[in-house]
């Protein structure tokens, strides 16, 4: 059976495009980014591919993101962790703290309280026991339009 696994997202752009949308595009953009406005993070999932949880910060690189989440996986049973409501949408989250910092949150709102402590806890588990996902990190594409000369149409 496969093991839950810390996956490492990339993000690129500028101002209120930078923002990653989660744990709530209304939370402030926390982290530091790259000199060219990228930043990473990383997202846990579980053995079935579904997001246990995210990151709260972003990191300039993936060598910050990398150290981060190993911290998290080495002391995640010493973090405090907060279940809280979404006045906005009427749903239940929760953050996890280590020393005081916001480390991880959920990925999304849950209905009802009980589903929100027991994905609290999966996520607690999964992140003691998760592998580190060792791949480079994606190459940066953009999409180039090329034009053809009017005589060719």
């Amino acid at each position: 059976m496969k093991a839950p696994r810390y996956l490492f997202v990339l993000g690129v752009g500028e101002g209120a495009a930078a923002h990653p949308v989660w744990p709530d595009l209304h939370q402030s953009f926390e982290g530091e980014v790259d000199v060219d406005g990228s930043w990473f993070a990383w997202r846990l999932t579980g053995a079935n591919h579904r997001e246990l949880g995210r990151s709260c910060l972003v990191y300039p690189d993936l060598a910050a993101a990398r150290t981060a989440a190993e911290t998290l996986r080495n002391r995640v049973h010493e973090a405090e962790m907060t279940v809280l409501t979404v006045p906005r949408t009427g749903t239940w989250g929760w953050r996890l703290r280590l020393d005081g910092q916001p480390v991880a949150t959920s990925s999304r709102g849950y209905a009802r309280h009980r589903e929100c402590t027991y994905n609290a806890s999966t996520f607690v588990a999964a992140a003691a026991i998760a592998d580190l996902s060792d791949a480079d990190p994606p190459p940066v594409w953009q999409l180039v339009e090329s034009r053809l000369p009017d005589a060719a149409l």
